[in-house]
């Protein structure tokens, strides 16, 4: 989880103050919102705990998606969730991060377009790598290193992703 958000934090900071908006932004994913508790979105997903970050007193918990849910992230993004669930992480009892990974021979390239109509263009910041920054959210889309049929969605709450690195930095004083 540190590089991650040490990776984070250097790529926002390499990005032209410019680019720090995007057409359509998001204020989460779908009806997750920044900042919801733990308690307000198991009282809308069946959640199953997944791992426990004791540096950032983070946790990540799986949502199983419904049926519905998953058809309609589908219309939307090309591509269903693999196995209609998302991840998503509380940072003190607030979400501030979600995942969505792909599974597919074709999911990479149509999840892409499908996020260049939404938010227009992207940061490079990698072969394969899109970065969307702006002033609440932050998405970040690859393609598996490893296999090449599977692709994640990471989007991330800006605000709080600044708060975790500043709590991050302040640990190393």
């Amino acid at each position: 989880m540190k590089w991650i958000v040490k990776m984070m934090l250097a790529l926002l900071l390499c990005l032209p103050v410019q680019s720090w908006a995007f057409p359509n932004e998001p204020n989460g994913f779908r009806d997750l919102y920044w900042g919801e508790s733990l308690q307000e979105v198991c009282g809308h997903y069946d959640a199953r705990f997944f791992s426990y970050m004791p540096e950032q007193n983070a946790v990540m918990y799986k949502l199983q998606l419904s049926q519905d849910d998953s058809r309609e992230i589908e219309a939307i993004l090309g591509y269903a969730p693999e196995n209609n669930r998302i991840s998503v992480s509380f940072f003190y009892d607030e979400l501030f991060a979600i995942a969505v990974n792909f599974k597919g021979i074709h999911s990479y390239e149509l999840v892409r377009q499908k996020l260049f109509r939404l938010y227009g263009n992207s940061s490079m910041i990698g072969k394969d790598t899109h970065l969307w920054a702006g002033k609440n959210t932050i998405l970040i889309f690859n393609r598996a290193a490893n296999a090449p049929d599977r692709c994640d969605l990471h989007i991330w709450s800006a605000g709080l992703f600044a708060e975790i690195s500043a709590k991050e930095g302040n640990k190393k004083k």
